[in-house]
């Protein structure tokens, strides 16, 4: 489930303290975002369960999204601290997101086996 960021250290909170995590940054206004939001919740929660998943509204927060160079509305960002890894993933073709995400992940878990 997706929680919702209040607050620029509320997010950075949530970077810090969790090994793995999905933001989704859109806005209210953004209709695509909307039906794409519930659907890559799913996806998300059922291939990679222990992903923390955000949820900011950019035009309540453009801070956190001119910090993570959102610009424009439906974008998602996937986070390791552990690994210092941050990458931008648009979940406009779900198939396509879900295989880059995979992708992603296995490159984190060699990152992060190494360093441990």
């Amino acid at each position: 489930m997706f929680k919702e960021i209040k607050s620029l250290d509320e997010f950075l909170v949530q970077k810090e303290e969790n090994a793995a995590v999905l933001a989704y940054f859109s806005t209210e206004a953004c209709s695509v975002c909307k039906v794409l939001k519930p659907k890559v919740e799913e996806m998300v929660t059922t291939a990679f369960p222990k992903m923390q998943l955000l949820y900011v509204k950019s035009d309540v927060l453009p801070e956190i999204a001119a910090q993570n160079s959102v610009f424009t509305h439906q974008q998602s960002w996937f986070f390791s601290m552990a690994a210092k890894l941050f990458v931008k993933v648009v979940p406009l073709v779900l198939a396509n997101f879900r295989m880059k995400l995979g992708a992603i992940i296995r490159c984190f878990l060699i990152s992060f086996s190494r360093e441990v």
